[in-house]
């Protein structure tokens, strides 16, 4: 198994549309109002916004191969606090995937431990990531690893909140 980052389009177009698609499908199965737009040519836009993200520098995103295959990911971004707050700069774990077959095989901890090392190498003194109230195989993963709820997220819809 060898994980490595992705930086050119190429690479990136046959990520996205070997596992970043198979990822958010399965995520709009498990998730009430989670759903891919209509009308889009997925794999080209996202190729689009994931250079964007990358040229900025402060995202990477890790893919994992066995024998050149795709079977999983993490994307990563360095959250920069202020100086005017006291709190650590730190790592969010953007999206977090592994293909089905591969689940169970510490796949998952393998791209955590390399987020964990990125967030040193930048001088984050936190990973933290969100996770949908609905993925409770997530939130049972990354409380093994350690994680706790800090905050919540709360939303409404625009017209309701008028």
């Amino acid at each position: 198994m060898e994980l490595r980052s992705l930086t050119d389009e190429r690479e990136l177009r046959r990520y996205i549309d070997a596992l970043w698609l198979p990822y958010q499908r399965e995520l709009a199965d498990i998730i009430d109002d989670f759903d891919l737009a209509e009308g889009v040519d997925f794999v080209d836009a996202e190729v689009d916004f994931r250079l964007e993200q990358l040229e900025n520098g402060t995202q990477e995103l890790v893919v994992a191969e066995d024998d050149g295959d795709g079977v999983g990911f993490v994307v990563t971004n360095v959250d920069e606090a202020s100086d005017v707050f006291e709190q650590p700069n730190r790592l969010v774990v953007g999206d977090l995937y592994v293909d089905p077959d591969y689940r169970g095989a510490s796949l998952a901890r393998d791209l955590m431990a390399h987020a964990a090392a990125r967030a040193e190498r930048e001088g984050c003194l936190e990973v933290a990531l969100y996770v949908d109230v609905a993925n409770e195989r997530a939130i049972v993963f990354f409380e093994k690893l350690g994680f706790e709820t800090a905050r919540k997220r709360m939303r409404v819809e625009t017209d309701e909140l008028a």
